[in-house]
């Protein structure tokens, strides 16, 4: 999805377009800043299996922003869950201690990468990229806890965190 959305980007480039949004799923290209210019109103979605609704909301402008989870795509099998995200270390489904990890930049295919890849390596070390501004995005854990990079505090809007959510900034 990032490499098809950066095609995009490139294509509303060459277009002149400005203002808009793309979006794939999980992966959005955010062009400009919304009609008034006070920037887009993103939903995060809820990871939580058959939720459409958003767990929190930023206004984010003129980036892209890429979410990775277990919570769309997966299947039983004889009573096992699995996963479309694979821990290439193990081979096994990457489902441990996070729901999902969101990267926000401006290349939407380091953030495609990037959200795959600290969702694979679990919970401590994307804290760890939270905190040191490695990163720019939030984790949400399996206990409901929504992590946020310190860049992104006022980004928030207010009153937008989902009930049964807990907010914590990180850095």
């Amino acid at each position: 999805k990032g490499y098809a959305l950066n095609e995009m980007s490139m294509a509303a480039y060459r277009a002149n377009c400005t203002e808009g949004i793309i979006s794939l799923g999980g992966n959005v290209l955010l062009l400009g800043s919304g009609q008034d210019g006070s920037g887009y109103k993103v939903g995060i979605r809820c990871p939580d299996e058959n939720s459409n609704s958003s767990v929190v909301t930023v206004v984010l402008e003129n980036t892209v922003l890429s979410t990775s989870g277990s919570y769309e795509r997966f299947f039983f099998e004889e009573g096992v869950r699995y996963c479309h995200i694979i821990d290439p270390r193990t081979g096994d489904c990457s489902e441990k201690d996070l729901k999902s990890v969101t990267v926000i930049c401006e290349d939407p295919i380091v953030a495609d990468c990037m959200s795959t890849a600290y969702y694979v390596m679990g919970i401590d070390r994307t804290l760890d990229a939270l905190a040191s501004g490695e990163i720019s995005g939030m984790a949400i854990d399996t206990s409901g806890v929504i992590y946020v990079s310190e860049d992104l505090t006022d980004r928030i809007v207010p009153g937008s965190v989902a009930e049964g959510y807990e907010l914590e900034v990180v850095g």
